[in-house]
């Protein structure tokens, strides 16, 4: 099998004869004292009890045949020695041999209770049936075969796969395109000995992320290559005992499966056979308070073939580990944890450390509490789990925060406060019987319970209060079930009073969070951009003071906000589907006593829940009846804000990134910078509030699928004909077309209309035709994010030296031609490699129809689209052959 032989070799034959009762007292003993330490020992003495006394129970044979039996088994055990040599080998007569040994056992064997017949097969099993269990010998392999490479390796290469369960809870906070991307992710690790590891991460955009542990510096570091950022993250000075393995995370599944497999109290069971990537593999569990591992492995080579595991810290989330590699060369440069030349050295991600939680105790979980509580203003966590705990860390340490000077020691420490609580929660057996009730209550009322469990051993249970006193108790309490949809009715009343009024357009994180963010925005904007007054001075030590007090003030007024809103998502999202639950308060306002906006039906219960948007609830024995929303009324919204935002006019295109800078310039000429410079504060309250309300239509519009051959006609077209169709699309199942007209009126068709669709390049296109009417001529030398020689001719337009600032007439004017400009630039810095855009315009002028100034190939197209200096536009099989064209994006324009 391997070389690895089981350091229990030598108990094999005691075991095998202890298991049918066939050994003295004394040295029976000695192996049960063995036995409680050892638990692959244990597992075999098991299984090999079991086996015996099914024989010692079966029908005996009659006496002739038993004899048979017998002789047959003395008579092949003394040929087997008959042919071993004379001189025995000094190790030998000092430690016999297995065979030897098990002679000498026979004469007790024999006079043993169970039958002859029995004690002949016991016997084999001793001397030859060892090798089954110990040291597989082609025969089913034992747990501690598959551990020992892991334990043992040098070096180790293994494919990782994080899956998030179809039920899990973090999943379903987001919406469903974030979900596909991060149901699934696969990294590959590599380990040089048992204290550094380097994984890489592919992410959703296809960048990659790699992360470099070095447990014997106590130091990590992530790398973000693409963007060239580093984060160092320095722990020398932590606690050894509160962090096995230097407190990484990743590195932690081998601490956590050797420490699961070395723990007496580990439940261990088969799992039988199963082919694995063609190959058949023998697979074991081992469950542990904090993990459950399936550990399957190869047994003709002893090694592991692939270890899965859960832990009751995040139980939707599975880990797979597979394609192992032991061993091998590893390039110890791979493994630095100095950041590279020429890399930003900053903090963007939060990491958890790992806790044994086998060393926790009660204190530690009031010290999670009391933590979490001040972070959050007062309220405890609505459940004592990974998701809450890590969702309070976000948005506590945001980007700006972490920054600053000590901002990663104070992250470091608000998580050694708070991971230990969970960890000791986490580890409680279930014949602890252990309850948490925090959810909705505060620090402070000294009778109110929040958490309760019975110590083992104890009879008494031990509650703790929301003061965090704790108290011993002959029962557990009553604690009163609190109406089941009251998060959600906080949910919805938070996010009313943050929005003015409005409720949010569906029940994901980013819908409901959005609100808290722009009311982020907008305090951090009003700190950093100060009204000036018309006499300034310097402020006084306490109008300093109580400003700082009030921007702390606010930020924990979000903070709670994002609790409580994040505290109703979970409740609304983990409704299961025979809840038969829906959501109907999109566009709808706090107040309207007979407008249901969510309802759902209890577990056991034959009516349904129904909260109205006064944020009364009643029963009602059916669901409401709503009426059905167009499906394109998301986009008619966005389609009627543009064109009241543009003066009747309609976007050149849906694409979101074009159409949300667009709506930045329109904002920007509507509301102008205060001092010249920065965007002014109404500005971005409206790009905010657009992105929260409209994102619902970009997001239909984009993710049509092409059956519903969807088409976008209003370019150029403005508010107001009642026949002209500006997009339209077929429903699925459907026969008939959805066409939206320009006064924003919807028809049913049966073909989809004739109106002319702009042409892809039709942005670009009208660039060159503005271009050249402020040249008076010629295109632009390049095409990149400046235009070059579009800054000489704004110039010269508006009559400005150099360095001369334009006045704020003039920047508006200049905003209004960089508006042109946008979509074009958009258009090019979105083709792809594989388009071979060039660009040949230098030197050209508008007016020739036969010199081609720009080309590129569609997606899946098998042509080029060529457009000439009159601006014309035809299909060539091939590109034009003109000499130095620059290729696009240009260098100096990289693509993002």
């Amino acid at each position: 099998m391997n070389d690895l032989h089981h350091p229990c070799e030598h108990w094999a034959e005691p075991i095998s004869l202890a298991a049918a009762g066939c050994l003295a007292p004394d040295e029976d003993r000695e192996v049960r004292r063995h036995i409680e330490t050892c638990p692959d020992c244990r597992e075999r003495f098991g299984q090999l009890t079991e086996l015996c006394g099914a024989l010692a129970e079966a029908r005996l044979p009659t006496e002739s045949t038993e004899a048979v039996i017998v002789e047959r088994v003395m008579s092949t055990v003394a040929s087997d020695e008959s042919r071993r040599p004379l001189v025995r080998t000094r190790a030998e007569m000092i430690q016999p041999t297995l065979l030897t040994r098990s002679l000498n056992n026979w004469r007790w064997i024999m006079r043993s209770r169970v039958s002859r017949v029995a004690a002949a097969v016991i016997f084999v099993l001793a001397i030859t049936g060892v090798a089954v269990w110990f040291q597989g010998g082609g025969a089913r392999p034992a747990l501690a075969d598959f551990i020992e490479p892991i334990r043992e390796a040098k070096t180790v290469k293994c494919k990782v796969t994080t899956e998030f369960t179809a039920q899990s809870l973090q999943m379903k906070l987001l919406p469903e395109a974030m979900q596909r991307d991060l149901r699934k992710t696969t990294r590959e690790v590599m380990m040089l000995g048992a204290t550094r590891m380097r994984t890489e991460t592919v992410n959703p955009d296809k960048s990659k992320t790699i992360r470099i542990w070095d447990g014997g510096q106590g130091k990590s570091i992530s790398l973000l290559p693409a963007q060239k950022r580093a984060e160092v993250f320095d722990g020398a000075n932590k606690p050894r005992e509160k962090t096995p393995n230097g407190g990484d995370p990743v590195a932690g599944w081998r601490w956590m499966l050797l420490d699961a497999h070395d723990r007496p109290d580990a439940k261990r069971e088969s799992l039988g056979e199963k082919v694995i990537d063609g190959r058949q593999a023998v697979g074991f569990r081992i469950s542990s308070p904090a993990a459950v591992f399936d550990v399957w492995g190869d047994p003709k080579t002893g090694l592991p073939a692939r270890v899965e595991w859960t832990t009751e810290a995040v139980p939707d989330v599975k880990v797979t580990m597979s394609n192992f590699e032991f061993n091998v060369d590893m390039d110890e440069s791979l493994f630095s944890v100095e950041p590279p030349a020429g890399y930003e050295v900053g903090s963007f991600f939060i990491s958890t450390p790992m806790i044994d939680g086998s060393t926790t105790k009660e204190k530690d979980l009031i010290e999670t509490l009391r933590e979490y509580s001040r972070l959050s203003g007062g309220p405890f966590p609505t459940s004592i789990d990974q998701l809450s705990l890590t969702q309070l860390i976000y948005m506590e340490f945001g980007f700006d925060r972490m920054q600053k000077p000590g901002g990663k020691q104070e992250l470091a420490e608000t998580q050694a406060k708070l991971q230990p609580g969970l960890m000791f929660r986490v580890h409680l057996p279930p014949e602890a019987d252990a309850h948490y009730a925090g959810k909705g209550v505060s620090l402070g009322a000294a009778d109110t319970p929040i958490f309760w469990y019975r110590p083992k051993d104890c009879e008494k249970y031990r509650v703790i209060y929301a003061d965090l006193s704790v108290c011993d108790a002959d029962a557990p309490p009553s604690v009163r079930v609190a109406q089941p949809e009251k998060e959600l009715i906080e949910m919805f009343r938070e996010y009313s009073e943050l929005s003015g009024g409005s409720f949010p357009n569906a029940l994901d994180m980013v819908s409901v969070l959005q609100v808290v963010f722009m009311k982020k925005q907008l305090a951090f904007m009003k700190k950093s951009s100060p009204t000036v007054p018309e006499n300034p001075q310097e402020p006084s030590v306490a109008q300093k003071q109580e400003a700082a007090e009030a921007q702390a003030k606010l930020q924990r007024r979000l903070v709670n906000s994002q609790v409580k809103i994040q505290g109703g998502l979970k409740f609304a999202v983990s409704l299961p589907p025979e809840a038969d639950s829906h959501y109907a308060g999109k566009r709808v306002s706090l107040g309207a006593v007979d407008t249901p906006i969510f309802w759902y039906r209890p577990k056991d219960s034959e009516k349904y829940r129904v909260i109205y948007a006064d944020l009364s609830v009643r029963d009602a024995e059916t669901p409401p009846s709503m009426p059905v929303a167009q499906p394109e009324q998301d986009l008619i919204e966005v389609l009627r804000y543009y064109s009241e935002l543009s003066d009747r006019s309609f976007p050149n295109s849906l694409d979101k990134e074009s159409l949300s800078l667009s709506v930045s310039m329109e904002l920007l000429m509507k509301f102008p910078p205060e001092d010249g410079q920065r965007a002014s504060a109404k500005h971005l309250q409206e790009m905010t509030k657009f992105e929260m309300q409209f994102q619902p239509g970009l997001d239909f519009a984009v993710s049509l699928p092409p059956v519903a051959d969807a088409r976008y006609a209003g370019r150029g077209v403005s508010l107001g004909a009642a026949d002209t169709p500006i997009f339209w699309y077929r429903p699925k199942d459907a026969k008939t077309y959805r066409v939206i007209y320009a006064d924003l009126s919807v028809r049913d068709t049966e073909t989809p209309p004739s109106a002319p669709v702009a042409r892809p390049e039709e942005d670009l296109i009208d660039t060159f035709r503005y271009f050249s009417e402020l040249s008076g001529g010629p295109f632009p030398d390049s095409l990149g994010k400046e235009y070059s020689g579009l800054s000489p001719l704004l110039q010269k337009k508006f009559s400005l030296e150099k360095g001369q600032k334009p006045n704020a007439k003039q920047t508006r004017e200049i905003a209004e031609i960089s508006l042109k400009f946008l979509p074009g630039t958009m258009f090019i810095n979105k083709l792809p490699p594989e388009a071979d855009a060039h660009y040949a315009g230098k030197g050209v002028s508008l007016g020739a129809a036969d010199t081609p100034i720009f080309w590129y190939r569609p997606k899946d197209a098998k042509k080029y689209r060529v457009t000439y200096a009159d601006l014309s536009v035809r299909e060539a099989d091939t590109p034009p052959g003109v000499p130095n064209a620059q290729p696009m994006p240009a260098p100096s324009s990289p693509k993002k």
